[in-house]
């Protein structure tokens, strides 16, 4: 998002697989969670907030839709994706460093999941997200 506001940036890359590193994070990020944008004497942690953020302070990047339609839509689907979801969470957790060699859909509720994540980066560039059921199908 930083390099789409054409903002001038430093990033900074930090393991989280060790003490020191997390020691870093916790100096970098009050949360001690990515991404966290420090902006002179601001910083954001979260990444919506961010995004709220370098659309306020670089309007002409057009981050956000300037519709305040089109702009909600957009928080909500963003708000989904960041706390939405719970089975895929619960079953697969963020490590990037993880060898699984194979994987194994547990429920419906993964699955569905699955499939609705996969429907919201695949049908909202091309407007058709409305079409898209948000609750899994009762049997």
């Amino acid at each position: 998002m930083v390099k789409l506001s054409g903002l001038a940036f430093k990033e900074v890359m930090l393991g989280t697989d060790n003490a020191d590193a997390r020691a870093e994070l916790l100096l970098l990020s009050p949360s001690m969670l990515v991404p966290c944008l420090s902006h002179g004497k601001v910083k954001v942690w979260d990444t919506l907030a961010i995004g709220e953020y370098l659309n306020e302070i670089a309007p002409k990047a057009q981050l956000l839709p300037t519709n305040v339609v089109h702009r909600a839509h957009c928080r909500a689907i963003c708000g989904e994706m960041h706390s939405g979801f719970a089975a895929m969470r619960a079953s697969l957790p963020m490590n990037i460093k993880a060898r699984i060699k194979s994987f194994k859909v547990w429920s419906l509720g993964l699955a569905f999941a699955i499939a609705l994540s996969v429907s919201l980066l695949i049908l909202l560039p091309v407007g058709l997200l409305s079409q898209v059921p948000r609750q899994v199908p009762q049997k």
